[in-house]
């Protein structure tokens, strides 16, 4: 059976942990974030064929928020 998302994020921070050798991180939830952000916009825009009003549903977000989002991370079309 395949993992669950919540899993692989699981291990993906206890991963992240180990390579700070016992330092601790700033500000980690707005680090998680910014990075698990563009993937997930890429992924679902993929899925989407690069349908914005699509893909903003499957997000639960606005066209106009997603477009915003698009743009932080240089992958407006």
């Amino acid at each position: 059976m395949a993992q669950s998302l919540k899993e692989l994020v699981s291990e993906s921070l206890e991963a992240y942990f180990e390579t700070l050798d016992g330092d601790w991180p700033n500000d980690l939830h707005t680090l998680v974030l910014a990075q698990a952000e563009e993937p997930l916009l890429l992924a679902v825009l993929a899925r989407c064929d690069h349908n914005q009003t699509r893909a903003a549903e499957i997000l639960g977000m606005s066209r106009n928020t997603l477009r915003a989002r698009m743009r932080r991370y240089g992958i407006l079309d």
